[in-house]
């Protein structure tokens, strides 16, 4: 039985995304490219490399019942899943979200990605879990996985990494962040560095 290559995908913008000199395809972003965030999440899945071989990424949405406020219940939620999630795979976890809000008046939201060790992490079944027990300890939260929310990354395979980099340059896009208050974070992240 052969493998299925799956072709890199082509750049909707114009020009690719450049970073520390090398390019990157990413999606032609509602409002363009907020360069802070698109950095700081290549940052993250390298920093990841740089404690395991293969990675596997998860893609999950979460939603708050709630139009104002900090970034206190996302930040909860991250704290406890990872905290659940280390001690059930025994390694390290790290994640990204993005706050976004369509409106002033419609709830927040936030896109996020989970970043585990791959060869012992398959799949998002083992997170679906965690999140379950967390947010059902957390009010006014849930959660989403959308469909294909599962990117395996091996560290010498390119091309493995420019189709998760292209699927999570979405969270990079300015539009619907516009309308977070002044003095609150626009996004968040766990450094490889943390204990």
């Amino acid at each position: 039985m052969g493998f299925i290559i799956m072709p890199l995908p082509k750049p909707d913008n114009a020009e690719p995304y450049i970073y520390q000199h090398q390019f990157f395809p990413i999606q032609k972003l509602s409002g363009g490219v907020n360069k802070k965030i698109m950095d700081k999440i290549i940052s993250q899945i390298n920093g990841m490399f740089t404690i395991y071989s293969r990675l596997l990424l998860v893609r999950v949405d979460i939603r708050l019942y709630q139009t104002n406020g900090k970034n206190t219940l996302i930040g909860k939620l991250m704290k406890q899943l990872v905290r659940a999630l280390e001690s059930h795979y025994k390694s390290k976890v790290g994640f990204f979200w993005v706050r976004e809000q369509s409106t002033p008046k419609n709830n927040i939201h936030y896109h996020c990605f989970m970043m585990l060790d791959g060869r012992k992490a398959k799949n998002s079944f083992g997170l679906k879990p965690h999140f379950e027990r967390a947010c059902y300890l957390l009010a006014d939260i849930n959660y989403y996985f959308p469909d294909n929310c599962n990117y395996v990354i091996n560290r010498n395979d390119i091309n493995s990494l420019l189709l998760a980099i292209y699927r999570t340059s979405y969270l990079a896009k300015n539009h619907t962040k516009e309308f977070t208050p002044v003095g609150i974070r626009r996004f968040g992240c766990r450094s490889t560095q943390e204990k």
